[in-house]
């Protein structure tokens, strides 16, 4: 294994923790292709080996909207119950594709 395929990025904008809202999705799949952009330009490409996660009040119907993510870490939607499960259910499906 690649030292690039032991790293896992987390990317939450300073700005969403502890919003009531996430960063709009569009902002972060730029956001997050700049991170693969740069991660490529160190590391010779292994940037598709590389999984970011992203975070910043990240609910129920916003993983599906994460082209450029491969997951979520949760906050305080992860409490609920319902949200999880709503959340779990997204990212099952996700893992499918």
């Amino acid at each position: 294994m690649s030292e690039a395929g032991r790293l896992i990025l987390a990317y939450e904008p300073v700005w969403a923790i502890g919003a009531s809202a996430p960063a709009a999705p569009d902002y972060v799949n730029d956001a997050l292709g700049a991170l693969r952009r740069q991660i490529a330009s160190a590391t010779g490409n292994a940037a598709a080996a590389v999984p970011i996660v992203y975070g910043g009040s990240a609910g129920p119907r916003f993983l599906p909207s994460l082209s450029a993510a491969n997951g979520l870490f949760l906050g305080h939607f992860a409490h609920d119950p319902e949200n999880f499960g709503t959340i779990l259910d997204e990212a099952a499906r996700a893992n499918k594709r």
